[in-house]
């Protein structure tokens, strides 16, 4: 990737969160990529699975907007 890991961040919740493009995901993240928290239990799981969660965040909550203030990277 050549953007630095805050740039990224920040398309991350644009992108995907806020535009609702989960495909986004894919493309600003590594194919190894494991989200933790996302999952009962504290799974670990991987994009694919965290598309599924996106996907019950934003239909229980059609309206959420999420806006990144600062970053630390």
């Amino acid at each position: 990737m050549s953007q630095d890991n805050a740039a990224v961040g920040r398309s991350w919740f644009e992108q995907v969160w806020n535009q609702r493009n989960l495909d986004a995901a894919d493309q600003l993240s590594t194919p190894d990529c494991t989200a933790h928290g996302h999952a009962p239990n504290d799974e670990v799981i991987g994009i694919p699975q965290f598309k599924d969660f996106a996907r019950n965040v934003l239909a229980a909550f059609p309206d959420i907007k999420i806006t990144v203030d600062e970053t630390v990277s």
